[in-house]
């Protein structure tokens, strides 16, 4: 019979292993917790930065649209020479924004550094250092340069991110210049004065009155304006009497639906004659195309110049390309004349509208440039638009006036004979006097293509961006 014992088998035991085990993981996951803790923040702090250099060009791209806001509503005079144009931009900016909140004190500043450079700092510079524009509560803001380069201007825009250890974004772009519309030419008449209508006259157009002396628009007997009538802001209201404004007298329900009181007033053109001062003879010569005494007895002119004080009178004339005038001069046109060009005057003409006359009686039939021979007249076929480009000038349109007229600019004018021709592109006097139409005058305004601007007239300028110069600088 087989026994069994009874005695106990001795193992070891391994104490401690579980405490081991417990530590380790708890040195695990501090470890974790401390990888956690730092990428957690590092990942605010990047978040931070992020929303800070964010925030610096939100501000940098706000200050850039501010800038362009004004560049481009800049009315730089056509003709201003380079070496001027900073100074005319600084002081138009000036008008704009001196004591405006955005400024906050600090007006815009043009300084010169040591090699010569100017600089616009807006806002200004206060203490020896440029001042910044707030943009909201939280310390966001901007501050922009502006220096010539040519006749292009370089913006450079700084946006700065609020609160503690700011963070800064820097956007550059390029400004070049370009000529302001011509919105006036819109208008088929357009008056710095007033405009006088009477007897029987009637307009196929609109027409717009910029006076700031009299009331804008003067209507006695049955006159009539097949388009819409817009007015500034004169110091008394338009006299419409039994007149008709696209096709409705005072009393009727939509009279008003076609007058716009208190419009911006446009911009009025200038001319430039240099254009077409090459196409006819220099000035201080003599011979057939010269004009130089008040009874010429040449009948047919092509490409003439018409010297100062000549006060020439044309009777039963034909003129073909350019006629161009000197000042001061009184001109009259009788008989019958046939202009088939353009008159143009003298750059930087002297004299007034008082002292500069043209007098159109008699029959007078127009016609383009157009429509001369490229053959004989050819660069100048191109150079269309206008019929009569005389600042300084008062033209009176006593006679019978027929064919296709390009635009009129003058000082002053006034059609109190017949006239009836169509005409392609805007009447615009430059003077706050009166613009008379009256008579038997049975205007037919066209206009033409996309602004009408005939060749030798301008507009001011303004700067728009290079879309392709945008970069971020350091």
């Amino acid at each position: 019979m087989k026994t069994v014992s009874t005695e106990k088998i001795f193992r070891p035991t391994r104490r401690g292993i579980t405490a081991v085990l417990a530590m380790f993981y708890v040195t695990l996951f501090g470890a974790l917790a401390l990888g956690f803790f730092a990428a957690v923040n590092t990942a605010v702090t990047i978040s931070s930065n992020d929303e800070k250099m964010n925030r610096a060009m939100v501000a940098a791209e706000s200050g850039m649209q501010f800038v362009r806001a004004q560049m481009v509503t800049l009315s730089i005079p056509y003709g201003t020479p380079q070496s001027q144009l900073l100074s005319t931009v600084w002081t138009q900016l000036q008008g704009k924004l001196n004591g405006t909140g955005n400024m906050g004190g600090s007006d815009p500043t043009k300084l010169v550094d040591g090699s010569g450079v100017s600089t616009i700092y807006v806002p200004g510079i206060t203490a020896g250092t440029q001042s910044w524009m707030s943009l909201d509560n939280s310390g966001l803001a901007m501050q922009a340069t502006i220096q010539e380069s040519g006749t292009n201007f370089v913006v450079t825009v700084t946006g700065k991110s609020g609160g503690t250890s700011p963070i800064q974004r820097r956007i550059q772009m390029t400004y070049s210049i370009a000529q302001n519309t011509g919105y006036i030419f819109n208008y088929g008449i357009a008056s710095r004065g007033r405009v006088v209508m009477n007897g029987s006259a009637s307009v196929t157009g609109s027409i717009m009155s910029g006076t700031a002396v009299a009331a804008p628009l003067t209507m006695t007997g049955t006159p009539a304006i097949s388009g819409d009538f817009s007015y500034c802001s004169p110091p008394s209201a338009p006299s419409y009497g039994a007149g008709r404004i696209a096709g409705n007298t005072q009393t009727s329900s939509q009279f008003m639906d076609h007058v716009h009181p208190g419009i911006s007033p446009p911009e009025f053109p200038v001319v430039d004659s240099s254009a077409f001062a090459a196409f006819v003879p220099a000035a201080g010569t003599s011979g057939p195309s010269v004009v130089q005494t008040a009874t010429p007895a040449i009948k047919n002119f092509s490409n003439i110049r018409i010297k100062a004080n000549s006060n020439p009178t044309f009777s039963n004339t034909t003129f073909k390309g350019v006629v161009y005038v000197e000042t001061p001069n009184k001109i009259t046109f009788s008989g019958n004349t046939t202009l088939q060009g353009v008159i143009v005057v003298q750059n930087s003409p002297t004299g007034t509208y008082t002292t500069n006359t043209m007098t159109f009686g008699g029959n007078v039939t127009v016609s383009g440039v157009e429509t001369l021979s490229q053959a004989t007249y050819g660069a100048l076929t191109a150079m269309k638009g206008g019929t009569l480009l005389a600042p300084t000038f008062a033209a009176s349109f006593t006679g019978t006036v027929s064919g296709t007229s390009g635009s009129i600019l003058t000082d002053k004018a006034s059609f109190t004979g017949n006239f009836i021709p169509t005409v392609k592109g805007s009447i615009i006097t430059l003077q706050d006097v009166d613009t008379v139409i009256g008579g038997t005058t049975n205007m037919n305004i066209t206009g033409v293509a996309g602004s009408g601007q005939p060749t030798g007239v301008f507009f001011g300028n303004h700067y728009s961006p290079i879309p392709s110069s945008y970069t971020e600088v350091q």
